[in-house]
């Protein structure tokens, strides 16, 4: 699909891709669409408009604004897995109402073999994984990134499972019913009409 033009909408949610991030190199010609989507998403980053990046969105905006993705050492990790938000995590709309103070007892759906490794200049770490250190970042500017998928039901990756697109996860790790992705989904939706009030209110 074309990339929407960014006057059309006042929020954007990018999703993820299956093609490997770590082999974007600023520069390099990549494959046929990703250099439109390196100039959509610095375009998309002047405007000020909220973005939620997803799963291989989270490393595009990484990679874009300087940042490194590489592969996993510990291989794919895949399954509703636990999730420890940061001090920033904790204190941050993104998540909240979704966690007690300790910012344990949260999981999310996790399918990925890639990792943010270095985080642009002034970027934050919301929450990490036992093996990953960055799996929801604040950016500044609007945008926010997560590695995991607050979009997709349990049922969405266990018919991948069964179909053998993606590997199964551990048992103790199944994909199960979540109602975090949701409300982590509303929240971002709930900052972003603060964002626009805002701005809209600075241009009267």
């Amino acid at each position: 699909d074309a990339l929407p033009e960014l006057d059309d909408f006042d929020s954007f949610v990018l999703g993820g891709t299956l093609i490997a991030t770590c082999s974007w190199k600023r520069g390099d010609k990549g494959r046929p669409w990703q250099r439109p989507l390196r100039e959509w998403l610095l375009r998309q980053r002047q405007t000020g408009k909220p973005l939620l990046g997803i799963c291989g969105a989270h490393q595009a905006m990484t990679v874009v604004l300087g940042g490194e993705v590489t592969r996993r050492p510990g291989g794919v990790a895949a399954g509703s897995l636990p999730v420890k938000l940061t001090h920033a995590g904790l204190n941050h709309s993104l998540f909240g109402g979704l966690a007690a103070e300790s910012g344990d007892a949260l999981a999310f759906h996790f399918f990925h073999y890639e990792e943010v490794s270095r985080l642009p200049e002034d970027a934050v770490i919301l929450a990490a994984t036992g093996d990953s250190p960055a799996v929801a970042v604040d950016y500044g500017g609007g945008w926010l990134s997560v590695q995991f998928h607050p979009e997709a039901s349990h049922s969405t990756f266990q018919h991948w499972v069964d179909e053998g697109i993606i590997r199964p996860p551990s048992p103790e790790f199944a994909y199960c019913p979540l109602a975090s992705g949701r409300t982590l989904l509303a929240n971002f939706l709930a900052k972003s009409v603060q964002v626009l009030q805002s701005m809209e209110s600075n241009v009267q």
